[in-house]
């Protein structure tokens, strides 16, 4: 599958401002942070964001005090900390309360996939201890693509590449993830996503907010 790049220089330019400011937003997240106290009107997510401090999570940003759907955030050097964090929503029986969702997983992603969590054994077996198992909707082509293109250094420097590469994360959360947010809210129980960091740097929250999606992210404590 080829993604048209070139010929809508308003979309463009969009992708280009996108860029820019995934690459800000993924600095912030990055900075050090204190720990702060968060007054909440639910008592799982006063849960969730207690442990998150005591695992070295961090809540980055909120638009509600009773979220329905907890965005949890990793990234490659921050593996083992997402691992504690689950670990302890596993403990006190938060993972089990909720739809365990996680990018990647859609059976042909999973099955193929290279890149973490699909295939990150610790992971697994966390979700093994807890029998959790994690489903989502994704595309494995459009996953793969982002996050071979993000690995390349001259990324910033390559225009085609770079507004391919905005394309495969405006699709994945359009087109695969808020379908699955809107299909499991149905259902009325609380979500747990595990999306890699540069979903929370992106426009994911305006597309949430527009379809009142009410929720939470949480980032690893640098």
């Amino acid at each position: 599958m080829m993604l048209k790049t070139s010929g809508n220089s308003y979309r463009d330019v969009l992708y280009r401002q996108l860029f820019n400011h995934i690459q800000n937003s993924l600095t912030y997240l990055k900075e050090a942070s204190e720990p702060q106290e968060h007054l909440w009107d639910s008592e799982m997510a006063s849960r969730v964001d207690e442990i998150a401090r005591k695992k070295g999570y961090r809540l980055s940003r909120r638009n509600t005090t009773v979220p329905g759907l907890f965005i949890v955030g990793y990234e490659q050097d921050s593996m083992d900390k997402t691992i504690s964090f689950l670990s302890g929503l596993g403990e006190n029986s938060i993972l089990q309360q909720c739809a365990f969702l996680a990018e990647g997983y859609d059976g042909e992603a999973a099955m193929l996939s290279k890149t973490n969590p699909v295939t990150n054994s610790k992971l697994n077996t966390i979700f093994s201890k807890y029998q959790i198992k994690p489903r989502g909707k994704d595309s494995f082509p459009l996953r793969e693509r982002q996050y071979t293109n993000l690995g390349d250094r001259n990324l910033q420097h390559d225009e085609e590449k770079l507004l391919e590469t905005i394309d495969c994360i405006v699709q994945r959360e359009r087109d695969y993830f808020l379908p699955s947010f809107i299909e499991e809210k149905k259902q009325g129980k609380p979500i747990l996503f595990l999306a890699n960091m540069v979903h929370l740097a992106s426009y994911l929250q305006t597309i949430l907010n527009n379809h009142q999606l009410k929720y939470a992210f949480f980032v690893p404590r640098y």
